[in-house]
């Protein structure tokens, strides 16, 4: 489904502004993120982000499919933030309030499959609708900012009242250079866990290289476990013992970290046996040891 039979009169300025590839010119995401590089040479000290509840919780939640909840279950809103220290030209020196002003909000990504159990496009890409419309109503842009400008932009709309020259003034204090857009030439995509995401994925929002993207398994799960970076797939006639022989663990890590394939009554009994192993399924890849 195109953008713009989604987001309906927003979907023209989405198209103008945000640039969403086409289905057949989908670029793989091999280009410098100027948010990562940003955000990344913010002094320490003046840079910090919190996560918002998700806006579904407790007993009026919809029932989910393991797919569905793999797909919506705890993604939470994360919020990049400025933590301006007081103006070093103040006329009242006593006042050492600090402010705050966010550069980027966004959920984490999913796969783009998930648009098959209920998630918009724009959603699996980082901006739920109502998170984007407002960000269009505030700064003319969705997303995380891609140029200095835009992070000068989204300053002076939160804080109206510094004007262009203290904006700009505040940002060199806690970010010298940031009007450098080669300040981080390293390539910076969207990452899956530890591995780097290289199959078509868009990123029209910018959002920054160390966000990880929820992957659906090639198979059908029993239980969604929400932290997965990997899954393989069993097959006809495996065992817990050989698949996990083929992921480079112990049957006893598969087992723990996928806990549906074991026997519960055996297990009260103190006995560890695999009995729920199913052909076909996908099932979690535990943490490997490092070497």
């Amino acid at each position: 489904m195109h953008i713009s039979t989604i987001l309906g009169p927003l979907g023209f300025i989405l198209s103008n502004v945000i640039a969403f590839p086409t289905e057949a010119t989908q670029p793989l995401l091999h280009k410098r993120a100027y948010t990562y590089g940003f955000l990344s040479h913010v002094a320490g000290m003046y840079r910090f982000g919190t996560s918002v509840a998700p806006a579904c919780n407790g007993a009026d939640c919809p029932v989910l499919t393991p797919e569905e909840t793999l797909c919506q279950e705890s993604r939470y809103k994360l919020e990049n933030f400025i933590k301006f220290p007081p103006d070093p030209l103040r006329a009242n020196k006593s006042d050492t309030a600090t402010t705050n002003v966010e550069i980027c909000s966004y959920y984490p990504p999913v796969d783009l499959r998930c648009m098959k159990h209920g998630v918009s496009r724009e959603s699996a890409l980082g901006l739920p609708k109502y998170l984007l419309e407002d960000q269009m109503n505030k700064y003319g842009i969705a997303g995380c900012p891609a140029t200095p400008e835009q992070v000068l932009k989204r300053v002076m709309v939160q804080q109206s009242k510094w004007g262009e020259e203290k904006a700009r003034r505040m940002l060199d204090i806690v970010a010298p250079g940031w009007e450098d857009e080669t300040k981080d030439p390293e390539e910076l995509p969207v990452r899956r866990g530890k591995e780097v995401l290289v199959d078509d994925r868009e990123n029209p929002f910018h959002l920054p290289g160390w966000v990880s993207v929820r992957v659906l398994p090639n198979g059908p799960i029993q239980k969604a476990i929400l932290d997965c970076e990997e899954w393989m797939v069993a097959r006809r006639g495996d065992t817990c013992t050989n698949i996990a022989k083929r992921m480079g663990v112990t049957r006893e890590q598969f087992m723990e970290r996928n806990p549906v394939v074991v026997d519960k009554e055996a297990k009260n009994m103190g006995k560890l046996e695999c009995r729920y192993l199913w052909a076909g399924y996908s099932y979690c890849v535990p943490d490997r040891p490092m070497l």
